[in-house]
């Protein structure tokens, strides 16, 4: 799974983002306290369905609001084969 895009709404400091990510590497960079790590912890919950920083889901909703909103674009991943090579077996 490759995810693409990743949209938040109301959640921790985020009033509204909306991230496009690259196919290969993201850097995120900023400021202290800037939202860094609630970008990641917002990648996160979407893939898992829970948060890595907290147990308390109340602490994911931003401050005045009710509910948050975490969307998650994906899309299937297949890393490109080598020329001539084949994939044999299972991965898993």
């Amino acid at each position: 799974m490759l995810v693409t895009r990743l949209r938040l709404r109301d959640f921790r400091t985020y009033a509204v983002a909306d991230v496009e990510l690259g196919p290969r590497i993201t850097v995120v960079h900023g400021h202290n306290g800037a939202g860094k790590t609630n970008l990641l912890e917002a990648l996160y919950l979407g893939c898992t369905g829970r948060s890595c920083r907290t147990s308390n889901e109340r602490e994911l909703v931003r401050f005045g609001a009710q509910v948050t909103r975490v969307e998650l674009d994906v899309t299937r991943f297949r890393p490109p084969a080598a020329p001539g090579a084949a994939l044999q077996g299972s991965l898993f």
